[in-house]
């Protein structure tokens, strides 16, 4: 079963995550994924994003459809860089969403969600 929520005009339908595995796998399928909060970079919240490189320990990713932003040209075009990190680094709610903290201090990083 899947949440649905309503951004703007369009209705979105999460996956509900509830481990790093699943959400490894997840991206791994290139699934899109939306920022909904963004604590280091507030300007950030709200992108729908989508992998690009995929990695073992991470994953680079571009912001969907906006192949000029800067976030999609960071690092030779790969998009910015997320590490997975353990699973003690990350907390996944019932409503599918994955955040992500620092290991040294628990600061969150962000709070997102993956498109089914």
């Amino acid at each position: 079963m899947s949440e649905i929520q309503e951004t703007g005009k369009l209705q979105e339908r999460y996956l509900p995550i509830k481990n790093l595995s699943q959400l490894m796998r997840a991206i791994k399928e290139g699934r899109r994924f939306r920022i909904i909060k963004h604590y280091v970079r507030p300007d950030f919240s709200g992108q729908l994003r989508e992998p690009g490189k995929i990695q073992t320990n991470g994953f680079y990713s571009r912001v969907a459809d906006d192949p000029c932003h800067m976030v999609s040209n960071a690092n030779r075009g790969e998009g910015t860089y997320i590490a997975y990190g353990k699973s003690g680094d990350w907390r996944f709610d019932k409503d599918g969403t994955c955040t992500l903290t620092q290991p040294a201090g628990g600061r969150r990083i962000w709070d997102i969600k993956v498109l089914v």
